[in-house]
């Protein structure tokens, strides 16, 4: 009995013995697993990290070839920062502080197609591994906007130091890839794949040519414009005008093919009509008045009662207030979105009225008014443009769609896009 006694009680101790080794080493194994969470995995991610750039068109275009880019290769896109808009007179070498990226559009919407870290993961220590240039010639402009901000959100900048300096400190410590990509709409399935395999680093990448050839390459491309949407903020400020018979009519006012002509033209104004900015004949001055029947017939064919003028800072405000009287004359003319709101909150609110007005007429070949077109059309809405209304419009090209833009995901089941998101 004492023996068998003696035996239960070996039992338990070693039992307990063994439990407290298997805790220490478990400890032990939770200990390091959490030093090594600082560190990047081999199974994680590549961090796609954007540039911001100038202009809202612009900015939107490439947030659809990073969306594209990075759900191809199953990466984690950093979403862009909004750049601030450059208004006539401003230098625009110098940084201006950009906004984060749920100021003026709404992050969610993108979680439903790739991604999304809103902050840069802890792993990134505050800089990038990789910088990849797709662009022509593989320039690294430390100039540019895009990478001053890069520098500044990343690295951050030192007393004392320069914008120049900075941006210079950013690009060396990062391997520098160029790939000399043309700017045509070439199939780059090879970058995605060199980008997607560097898992666990971050990547800055800038550049044209991201996305299949052809029409239905384009067509993928802007088809992520279904998940870029306002942010709340920006929509309910929208929700202040009556948007059914709403039209929107948009001028641009090139800065480089507009203005040095503005005081010989002074009772004239000036579209684009071509796609190929700063080529021959890209832009046409008009009279006003054929301009202003045209859009005021095409609000009486559709329906519209209501005008809107979303007109950029570069139009000159003597055209402006001569557009706006002739216009008067013939249709209801919608209270402007207040200049007090800031130009960036502005420029958003103007675009979402476009996107749910009744009819948008549209300034050829300008990026704004292109990625509007794109983004009405995944609504099933058409776009009229202003050279057209004056049959003046050249290289249609694939703005004379108006069939509803299907989603991405259908895109990618019918023609088999995505062949790398699965293997890496």
């Amino acid at each position: 009995m004492s023996i068998s006694f003696h035996w239960q009680v070996t039992k338990v101790i070693t039992f307990m013995v063994i439990m407290a080794i298997i805790a220490k080493k478990t400890e032990q194994t939770a200990i390091s697993s959490g030093n090594r969470l600082s560190k990047p995995a081999a199974t994680e991610h590549t961090v796609l990290i954007p540039g911001s750039y100038g202009g809202l068109g612009n900015q939107l275009y490439y947030l659809c070839e990073h969306l594209m880019f990075a759900r191809q290769g199953n990466m984690t896109l950093v979403p862009p920062t909004v750049g601030m808009r450059h208004l006539p007179g401003e230098n625009v070498t110098v940084y201006l502080q950009d906004e984060a990226y749920d100021t003026f559009l709404d992050s969610r919407f993108l979680k439903k197609v790739v991604n999304v870290s809103l902050v840069l993961p802890n792993h990134c220590d505050n800089r990038v591994q990789h910088i990849f240039l797709g662009r022509r010639h593989g320039v690294l402009d430390l100039q540019t906007p895009r990478y001053r901000e890069a520098a500044q959100r990343l690295i951050g900048k030192k007393p004392n130091e320069t914008l120049n300096s900075c941006a210079k400190r950013f690009a060396e410590g990062s391997k520098l890839h160029r790939r000399f990509l043309p700017m045509s709409y070439g199939s780059n399935f090879s970058l995605v794949k060199e980008v997607a395999s560097l898992r666990g680093s971050c990547v800055f990448l800038d550049g044209h040519s991201f996305f299949w050839k052809g029409a239905e390459g384009q067509e993928y491309l802007y088809s992520f414009m279904h998940y870029i949407e306002a942010a709340p903020r920006v929509k309910r400020l929208a929700d202040q005008w009556k948007t059914g018979r709403l039209c929107v009519f948009h001028l641009r006012y090139d800065e480089r093919e507009c203005l040095p002509d503005v005081e010989r033209m002074k009772e004239k104004v000036c579209i684009r009509r071509r796609l190929r900015t700063r080529a021959k004949d890209t832009v046409i001055w008009t009279d006003m008045e054929p301009l202003v029947n045209g859009v005021v017939t095409l609000m009486q064919q559709k329906g519209a009662n209501v005008l809107y003028l979303a007109l950029s800072p570069y139009v000159p405000q003597g055209t402006a207030l001569k557009l706006k009287s002739l216009f008067a004359k013939k249709v209801k003319i919608a209270t402007a979105v207040p200049d007090g709101l800031g130009h960036m909150l502005k420029n958003f609110v103007e675009r979402e009225l476009a996107i749910r007005a009744k009819v948008f007429v549209g300034d050829f070949a300008s990026t704004w008014s292109g990625t509007l077109y794109y983004k009405r059309r995944t609504l099933s809405r058409d776009t009229q443009w202003s050279c057209a209304l004056l049959e003046k419009c050249t290289e249609f090209a694939f703005y004379n769609n108006h069939s509803k833009l299907e989603t991405p995901e259908w895109f990618e089941k019918h023609y088999k896009v995505r062949p790398y998101a699965h293997e890496l």
